[in-house]
């Protein structure tokens, strides 16, 4: 006869306290994932706003200094006739005394925080398809007459014929099918210039490069560009050893001893920092770099 034994198995589930326990366990664990998870986002994003802003800085600067290595150009400020010193004549072959026409910076106007400046944007020169003598006619043949505008300030210079002279007007009206410009009746020249075929004409505009309220703005005069928010520009005006000029910039300085400019661009995030740096406070990066002014190798 089969005899059967019952044995009972010891309860494997978990007492009211173990689970108690474990829960509170898991809830500290959980709670210090979180926590260190959220730490680590915070530290993410402040670097990626950190990362943001100085990549901004360096790109800005890199876009300021392609255009501030060619101030003066298009301006025939080295023609021996039509010197930054020199005194120039008007229309009425009156003696005009540094005319600021013949200034590739504006010095008046420049600070460590703005400066105005001259310069061909596009880079694009014209060439005389016929001589050009201002006091017989205003109006003047070109090769071609693509991308000039009414109101362009244009400058002369007859230095590719070996010549010493240098002209500045402004377009009054477009042939496009002649080929011509016709000038305003005020101009600047060297005493008695007149300008043969081949001889140059670029048009230059007037831009200002400044930091206000917290942007960096350019304005070539069809408004203001805001390049940068939350932003700020030192501008350190050089001379040919690399020492700081005292502003604001004389004559003899934009003649004779500027040479190069050094631009300093500081970003701020937008965001405040939460974890890296001060908690609570923007994060702000500069960098600097110094351009040496190709126009002024004279």
């Amino acid at each position: 006869m089969k005899k059967f034994i019952l044995i009972k198995k010891k309860n494997s589930g978990f007492t009211t306290l173990e689970f108690l326990v474990a829960s509170a366990l898991s809830l500290f664990v959980f709670a210090g994932l979180m926590t260190q998870f959220s730490t680590s986002s915070k530290f993410l994003t402040d670097l990626r706003n950190i990362g943001g802003s100085e990549s901004t800085a360096r790109s800005l600067l890199s876009i300021l200094g392609n255009e501030i290595r060619q101030i003066g150009n298009g301006v025939p400020f080295e023609q021996p006739e039509f010197r930054i010193s020199d005194p120039l004549h008007d229309e009425t072959g009156a003696e005009i005394l540094a005319p600021t026409v013949a200034y590739p910076i504006d010095i008046a106007t420049s600070t460590a925080s703005s400066i105005t400046y001259r310069i061909n944007e596009i880079g694009s020169v014209k060439f005389l398809a016929a001589n050009f003598d201002p006091t017989s006619s205003l109006t003047i043949s070109l090769v071609d007459v693509e991308s000039l505008v009414v109101g362009d300030p244009i400058y002369i210079s007859n230095g590719s014929l070996g010549e010493e002279d240098g002209f500045s007007g402004t377009i009054s009206s477009i042939d496009t099918v002649a080929k011509t410009i016709t000038l305003n009746s005020a101009y600047f020249r060297s005493e008695n210039a007149t300008f043969s075929v081949g001889s140059t004409l670029e048009a230059v505009a007037t831009v200002t490069l400044s930091e206000t309220s917290g942007q960096i703005i350019r304005n070539s005069g069809f408004g203001d560009i805001v390049f940068a928010d939350n932003a700020n520009l030192n501008i350190d005006y050089l001379d040919k050893a690399g020492n700081s000029l005292t502003l604001p910039l004389s004559l003899t300085d934009l003649e004779s001893n500027l040479g190069s400019l050094k631009l300093t661009v500081t970003i701020s995030t937008s965001n405040v920092t939460r974890e890296l740096g001060t908690p609570g406070s923007s994060y702000s990066t500069s960098v600097e770099q110094i351009y040496g002014l190709r126009s002024f190798n004279f």
